[in-house]
């Protein structure tokens, strides 16, 4: 009975614990940050640099052309992106780099979800098919 006991505890502390990796599956974005490598199958321009920075619940970063920032919020892989209150610099630039900057704030939008592996961070619709490709870009 006592072996029986200890087996049954056993099992429960495995799954508990087993529990706690799949949980722990998804890498944090806070604190990092990341550099726009492709958007929507499309390479980023040259000379440009489109970055997200991650951080205690503030996104801010560069569209290429203008500084943003505004706020997020991850649940697992789950992240919503509140463009409603996104704030830009009003800078303006060459037609084709004011054309991705927009293209990427649209981006922004329709992100549902992320997954991050070997360096790469993917943005993700709801369809789970990936709107941009980051590269880490190092401490945030």
């Amino acid at each position: 009975m006592k072996i029986l006991k200890a087996s049954a505890a056993l099992l429960l502390v495995t799954a508990i614990i087993l529990s706690g990796c799949a949980a722990a599956g998804t890498p944090t974005l806070d604190g990092t940050g990341w550099v726009m490598t492709n958007m929507g199958g499309q390479a980023v321009l040259a000379d440009t640099t489109v970055t997200l920075i991650f951080e205690d619940g503030q996104l801010g970063g560069s569209d290429g052309c203008n500084l943003y920032g505004t706020t997020y919020e991850t649940k697992g892989s789950s992240l919503a992106i509140d463009t409603s209150m996104m704030m830009s610099t009003l800078m303006g630039c060459p037609e084709p780099v004011m054309e991705q900057a927009s293209a990427f704030t649209t981006l922004l939008a329709r992100v549902e979800s992320y997954r991050v592996k070997d360096g790469t961070l993917e943005l993700l619709d709801g369809s789970d098919q990936v709107l941009a490709t980051f590269e880490a870009q190092g401490d945030a």
